[in-house]
């Protein structure tokens, strides 16, 4: 029974941590010679990565979430990517805003420490 506790409180933090760590990207859809202003926006869901796509031919740029992993040539890649067919670009990164994130290091240290004392907290009381 004390296992089975510990594990439905890992799972309790694990899943409502994971809602504070939602990540960030520019979202819309604008003219590709503006600089992009005002900051990203929460991605709905589980996104995993940010998309832009830009019309070459129009200059018009889509920024979004995307809810897989970057790919190149079919496979799933870890690093931000750039592709061109030269009528489209379209570049998939990681990260809020592409962007390094001190917020998100610092949740995900909060949960960590969350699952460590609600752990050791079961492992009291049992």
């Amino acid at each position: 029974m004390k296992f089975l506790i510990s594990y439905f409180a890992v799972g309790f933090v694990a899943f409502f941590g994971s809602l504070t760590l939602s990540l960030r990207c520019h979202q819309g859809v604008m003219n590709n010679t503006f600089k992009v202003t005002g900051s990203p926006t929460e991605c709905l869901g589980t996104a995993y990565s940010c998309l832009k796509s830009v019309d070459l031919t129009s200059k018009i740029a889509t920024r979004n979430c995307q809810y897989t992993n970057c790919t190149e040539n079919g496979y799933q890649t870890f690093t931000p990517k750039c592709t061109s067919n030269g009528l489209q670009e379209i570049c998939c990164c990681y990260g809020d805003g592409c962007n390094p994130s001190s917020r998100t290091a610092f949740n995900i240290f909060l949960i960590t420490l969350s699952i460590i004392v609600a752990i050791s907290f079961f492992n009291i009381i049992y």
